[in-house]
């Protein structure tokens, strides 16, 4: 061109700004990692990141870019891909505050308040049965995610093991035997209060009558026939 005039050079480098701002701004979101939800909380750095960039474009035309600032970025808050990305974050923030398991219950709740809300199916009997079979469903998973979140740290006892005894007849050791067998040799008088008996955990023989668990039943037996 023979010759330039300032609108000229200004609608130029207008246009090369404009080619380089949408490549230079999606490479800034991509290196940091900026989410669109937030971009406008990074416009000092993104205003430092595009003049650096365009600048070389003004030096091979002998001119200086002194300054550039993006003012603000317009997101179109209504774009269904933009809402459903807003959704994502709230969730995931709501999660991490919360805990998956309260999350859970909390969605279990909604699912009982909109099926208690729900007056499509409140006069037919068969709509009336799939709202309590889904209340009762959402019950109970409500009521399993409760107790874990309840118990979460708290474990069961272990299940008590049932003792077993040895009883000394004629001198002789016999056993091992549970309680219930021990209890119908004392009912049959196969056992008196004077036999000896032995199980884990006592230090030595003792009379079967000493023992807690069988003193009561030769209190209640008759006493044996002369």
């Amino acid at each position: 061109m023979t010759s330039f005039t300032t609108e000229k050079v200004d609608q130029y480098f207008k246009g090369k700004m404009m080619s380089f701002f949408t490549n230079l701004i999606s490479d800034k979101m991509t290196k940091d990692n900026i989410s669109v939800l937030n971009i406008n909380s990074h416009l000092l750095d993104m205003s430092e990141y595009v003049q650096t960039n365009i600048q070389q474009e003004f030096a091979a035309y002998g001119l200086s870019l002194e300054g550039f600032n993006i003012m603000s970025i317009n997101v179109p808050e209504n774009d269904p891909s933009f809402q459903k990305l807003k959704e994502a974050k709230d969730l995931a923030a709501q999660i991490k505050i919360t805990g998956t398991d309260i999350y859970q219950m909390n969605r279990s709740f909604d699912v009982l308040d909109k099926a208690a809300a729900n007056e499509g199916g409140a006069g037919n009997l068969m709509g009336l049965g799939v709202g309590l079979g889904a209340g009762v469903n959402v019950g109970s998973q409500m009521g399993g995610i409760a107790s874990q979140v309840m118990n979460t740290n708290v474990a069961p006892p272990p299940i008590p093991q049932s003792a077993t005894y040895y009883i000394a007849i004629n001198n002789q050791q016999q056993g091992p035997f549970d309680i219930n067998a021990i209890s119908q040799f004392i009912n049959s008088g196969q056992i008196n209060a004077e036999t000896l008996v032995w199980k884990q955990g006592m230090p030595s023989w003792a009379k079967i009558s000493t023992l807690l668990e069988f003193a009561q039943l030769f209190t209640t037996c008759p006493p044996p026939i002369q």
